[in-house]
């Protein structure tokens, strides 16, 4: 179960994306609300209204599902399960034609005025630069009008990091996934070495990964002690540990930070585990997910929650899952992902049913099709969901739990695009590519600083907040 990458959003031509930003500050004349209208205190619903339907007028609402699998089965059984309640409201899924990514397609639709009623939207940076263009439907109004709508229990605290934004909210999160450490139990049980538990720390983590590399000799398999994907998202939880951010704030933040003494240590301790010590692998395999550890090429590896039944499918020998390691803290990213309505829907109030619908009844779905956490966090919720990693093989369902209390979410910044394809991307290619032992990490991230900051200046809208 590949879990999408949270970089892995629309890659639009810069002048592209700029010039729909800039469209933000400014009424389109299709009605776009423009971005001043969203900030804080400057009116609460301003979605136009629409009649309500009649007593038993059939609609029909159109959603553009994530594509792909495994993310496909869960979104259409939750679908399934709608229309069976729902003969009055049926969903039909759309899959989206033409080139380019998911949000890019969106774009095009919005341009030709034949956007779908209802998507599912990464909790990242094209989420909040459809907010900021004002194409989403706030719903805000809706919750507080929805005496039934258990807030305490369907938006965590974690959850509203997401959804509301700007002065609303647009969405409800639909299911989440965070980094754990699996390792190999045998491995360990081989080196001798105390299995990873709560509160271990990076410096155990060094020692368990020195006890757990080997060489295989001439022709031998080289095991390291430790894996993970080599690209940003997956060495900032490091950073984050260290007590440290990329930029000053979550949403729409002003100034970088990767210069800074923490981000450069917490980046310098997974390039020495790597080229000084050598005990994380950098080869080709390094960020394909969870082979390395089924192969027996890693004794540890970060990975996320969701690769749970891949692991369950692939591993021959047992196999453990433990908390990432602590530093300054503890910390892990976790990613909420949502559904959201258009704001040029004629069907505001069935949009917002289907919503409330895949962020309650639809979680089983989630869960059990998807391998994904639970958003809504009652006790039926969560049990489905250790129920779920017990029949994978999984006893220690608080390690991933614990994410709710310590997991952090990705700053929220239609720039990111631009900064990862000119910035950040092309400086840990150099850091853990083949040249990257003699690469510097402090003259690495100086260098890129004031590329970032450029480019966030350049993408922040003249009224935003």
């Amino acid at each position: 179960m590949t879990r999408p990458s949270p970089w892995a959003s629309a890659r639009l031509p810069a002048a592209t994306r700029r010039a729909c930003l800039r469209g933000a500050t400014a009424v389109c004349a299709s009605g776009v609300l423009p971005l001043a209208a969203c900030r804080e205190g400057e009116g609460r619903e301003t979605a136009p209204t629409a009649p309500k339907r009649k007593p038993g007028e059939q609609v029909t609402l159109r959603h553009a599902p994530w594509p792909g699998a495994p993310s496909r089965p869960a979104q259409t059984a939750v679908v399934e399960a709608w229309n069976r309640a729902h003969p009055d409201a049926q969903v039909v899924e759309e899959a989206l034609p033409g080139e380019g990514n998911h949000y890019q397609k969106l774009l095009v639709q919005a341009a030709a005025d034949t956007l779908p009623d209802l998507t599912f939207m990464q909790g990242g940076n094209d989420y909040v630069s459809f907010a900021a263009k004002g194409l989403l439907l706030p719903i805000e109004g809706h919750i507080k009008r929805d005496r039934s709508f258990n807030q305490q229990e369907r938006l965590h605290p974690r959850s509203r990091d997401i959804v509301d934004l700007l002065g609303h909210t647009w969405g409800l999160p639909v299911e989440a996934g965070t980094y754990v450490i699996f390792y190999s139990r045998s491995a360990f049980e081989q080196a001798g070495a105390p299995l990873p538990k709560r509160g271990w720390t990076w410096q155990d983590l060094l020692d368990r990964a020195r006890r757990l590399t080997r060489d295989g000799g001439p022709g031998g398999e080289m095991q390291y002690g430790y894996g993970q994907g080599l690209s940003f998202g997956r060495v900032e939880p490091w950073i984050v540990q260290n007590g440290a951010r990329v930029f000053d704030r979550l949403v729409l933040p002003t100034r970088q930070r990767f210069d800074s003494a923490e981000v450069v240590a917490a980046v310098q301790f997974v390039h020495e585990l790597a080229w000084r010590h050598r005990f994380m692998d950098t080869g080709p395999d390094a960020g394909i997910q969870g082979k390395g550890l089924w192969e027996g090429k890693h004794a540890m590896r970060q990975e996320g929650i969701w690769m749970v039944p891949d692991l369950a499918k692939q591993m021959k020998a047992p196999w453990g899952m433990a908390p990432l390691p602590r530093g300054k803290q503890e910390a892990t990213w976790m990613s909420i992902d949502v559904n959201v309505a258009f704001r040029s829907t004629k069907f505001p109030d069935d949009c917002y049913e289907f919503l409330k619908f895949i962020n309650d009844d639809g979680q089983t779905a989630m869960i059990e099709l998807w391998g994904r956490m639970p958003v809504t966090l009652n006790e039926a919720h969560k049990q489905t969901f250790i129920r779920y990693l017990k029949s994978h093989g999984v006893d220690d369902w608080e390690v991933a739990w614990d994410a709710w209390q310590m997991g952090y979410g990705d700053h929220l910044t239609p720039a990111w695009p631009d900064i990862a394809r000119d910035a950040v991307g092309p400086a840990f290619n150099r850091l853990f590519g083949p040249e990257g032992a003699g690469t510097s990490v402090a003259a690495t991230l100086r260098e890129i600083a004031p590329v970032v900051q450029r480019l966030l200046d350049g993408s922040r809208p003249a009224t935003a907040p």
